[in-house]
């Protein structure tokens, strides 16, 4: 132990040399672990902050709605903030296509939609743009074709721009076996509704007016009515017609003489 304390006197510069230069390595070692630690956090925000801007971002997406015979062109913004200055680049561009075989009117017409050619300038989330387009034969006939491809751009409130690429492809609808009737859905529905309405009456929130009458005995009293109402019309008319003749009477009637003596 004697010598090693006698070591350490004899040789101080050069262990608080060591020392020294231990301190520094540790002093920068604690240096880029901590610069280090900061990138991490830092780059753990900037994921952070863009990751809720990507999810609060709008989303702009276009769709052809089948309402068999007929589609709509539908423009949605399904995103959490509204989007701004929403541009479209589709090919064929979709216009209105009506008329045709078996259609009311008869008479083709094609016009461009507006929204599509000008642009919008905001669509708030959750809402929507809708324009009908027409038969599936029409709008094969109008546009050539029946898938339709192309961009939308837009713009965040930040002006950051967002696209989204467009792929329809209509013939997916082509020789569809369409039914009119009721499905189980629809029957669903409309029981419940029958069933609130009798609710309703039930609980008396409302009162249904039942008219207990033979329908002959109710359109001889309407038309009853009708002649008294027109009689009362014409009595009223000839009252107003004599009354004005008797003023005119009154207005040319013998001059009044004045007394003799």
């Amino acid at each position: 132990m004697k010598e090693f304390i006698q070591f350490c006197n004899d040789n101080v510069g050069f262990l608080m040399t060591v020392l020294t230069t231990a301190y520094v390595i540790a002093t920068g070692v604690v240096v880029w672990l901590t610069h280090k630690a900061n990138a991490l956090a830092a780059r753990g925000t900037d994921m952070a902050v863009r990751l809720e801007l990507d999810r609060s971002k709008p989303v702009v997406v276009v769709d052809f709605v089948p309402d068999i015979p007929f589609f709509r062109l539908r423009v949605r913004n399904t995103g959490l903030t509204t989007a701004y200055n929403i541009r479209f680049n589709i090919a064929p561009e979709p216009r209105i296509s009506l008329g045709g075989d078996k259609a009311i009117p008869r008479e083709k017409t094609e016009k461009g939609i507006h929204f599509i050619t000008k642009g919008i300038a905001s669509l708030a989330p959750g809402a929507e743009l809708t324009s009908a387009l027409g038969t599936l034969a029409r709008i094969e006939e109008v546009h050539g074709a029946l898938q339709f491809r192309g961009k939308i751009t837009y713009n965040d409130h930040s002006s950051n721009e967002h696209s989204m690429p467009v792929d329809i492809d209509l013939h997916i609808y082509r020789d569809l076996l369409y039914s009119g009737r009721k499905g189980v859905h629809d029957v669903a529905k409309s029981l419940e509704d029958i069933h609130r309405v009798l609710n309703h009456l039930a609980t008396g929130f409302s009162k249904p007016h039942v008219l207990t009458q033979d329908i002959d005995e109710y359109r001889q009293e309407e038309e009853k009515q009708i002649e008294e109402a027109k009689k009362a019309l014409d009595a009223k008319v000839a009252e107003q017609s004599l009354g004005g003749d008797s003023e005119n009477r009154a207005e040319v009637g013998t001059v009044p003489v004045a007394p003799q003596g």
